[in-house]
C-alpha cells in the first residue's frame, strides 16, 4: 500500500517509509469530496497520496459508504508548483 499523509478528515496515516516517498507525490492520486447539498468541493490540507488508481477508487468507495452526504472524486496529481521562483517538479 502506498499511502502517505492524512486522510480527508485529518487522521494521520502512520507509515515507516514516508521519508522514502517524500517529494514523490507527482503522478499519484488524491481524493476530494463534493457536498451533495451545495456542490462545494474540498480537499484535505494533508491529503493521502495513493500510488494506483485502484487504491484511490477503493478508498473513495469506503468514504462514500461512511459519508452519504458527499460524493467523492479521485484526482491525479500531474504536477506540483511552488512559489518563490516558481519551480515545477
Amino acid at each position: 500500500m502506498c499511502v502517505s499523509g492524512a486522510d480527508m478528515f485529518g487522521k494521520v496515516i502512520d507509515k515507516s517509509n514516508i521519508e522514502e516517498e517524500k517529494g514523490m507525490e507527482r503522478f499519484k492520486h488524491i481524493i476530494g469530496s463534493i457536498s451533495k447539498e451545495n456542490g462545494s468541493m474540498s480537499i484535505s490540507k494533508k491529503p493521502c497520496f495513493h500510488c494506483t488508481l485502484i487504491d484511490a477508487k477503493n478508498e473513495a468507495e469506503k468514504l462514500s459508504k461512511v459519508y452519504s452526504d458527499k460524493k467523492f472524486v479521485v484526482l491525479k496529481v500531474e504536477g506540483i508548483c511552488s512559489s518563490s521562483n516558481v519551480v515545477w517538479e
